[in-house]
């Protein structure tokens, strides 16, 4: 661009000497580069956040050049995110100026630190993220598992009735799937119920939408987490408090009440 500038500066000067009028001179940018020793082959595919599920993809548009895309997988994509320009900032850190077509060409940025690539995370805005592949079905369900497991980081372990022997459990099976399993003390319980997805209804009321383990009969819970700060908690209108993390100590604490 410098040169360029040079050279119509040296234009002007001729023409004021002589008189006459230059040629039209065309002007072309010099497009921003985009190479790099950025490992674009060995991260093509779907990132998913550790923290809230949303996803970045890494990939090459229809003129096979490498592009973003974000979101969330139910609400919201970026659509292609174009990459402008790469700077290195250290020997894990990149910088990259960004643009989103669908959004009337905004510029953006984003730092993407590749410190753990060998280990199948990477870091985009100091957020963490694990690979998931290049099939979106699969990302997608790592996504919504993150999702779950975020929402389920309060609940795990067993809630007591505050009124009766009604207990409620929430956990992981053996294959990681996400669990709540409500039931009667002295008694037979309900089974556990896979927990498929959610939705919060109002503040911190949800309603979450699950299938049996055994017979896949589908069941919704109200979930209300107002009070977990204070150990308590509220599912389909039953007030119940936390007992423990393991069914004896979370036992003693009924049976300390109502034996």
């Amino acid at each position: 661009m410098k040169k360029i500038l040079s050279l119509l500066f040296v234009l002007l000067l001729l023409c004021a000497c002589t008189g006459n009028k230059p040629e039209e001179v065309e002007v072309v940018e010099t497009p921003k580069t985009t190479e790099t020793d950025f490992p674009f082959e060995d991260m093509l595919g779907y990132w998913v956040s550790m923290n809230d599920g949303e996803y970045l993809k890494i990939y090459k548009n229809d003129k096979g050049l490498y592009a973003f895309e974000e979101g969330d997988f139910n609400s919201f994509n970026t659509g292609e995110i174009n990459i402008n320009s790469i700077e290195k900032l250290d020997d894990c850190m990149y910088y990259f100026e960004v643009s989103y077509p669908n959004m009337n060409g905004l510029i953006g940025d984003k730092n993407i630190n590749i410190e753990e690539l060998d280990f199948y995370y990477i870091s985009v805005e100091d957020e963490k993220y694990v690979y998931c592949g290049p099939d979106e079905y699969q990302a997608k369900l790592a996504s919504t598992h993150t999702v779950i497991g975020k929402f389920m980081d309060e609940l795990n372990g067993i809630w007591n009735s505050d009124d009766d022997n009604n207990f409620i459990s929430f956990g992981t099976n053996e294959i990681g799937e996400y669990l709540i399993a409500p039931g009667l003390y002295d008694s037979e319980g309900d089974g556990a119920f896979v927990i498929d997805s959610f939705k919060k209804l109002d503040g911190e009321v949800y309603e979450v939408w699950t299938h049996h383990l055994v017979n896949e009969e589908v069941v919704s819970f109200n979930i209300d987490k107002t009070n977990i700060p204070s150990g308590k908690l509220k599912v389909n209108g039953i007030n119940y408090h936390f007992g423990g993390y393991g069914f004896d100590e979370a036992y003693e604490e009924y049976a300390a009440r109502f034996h």
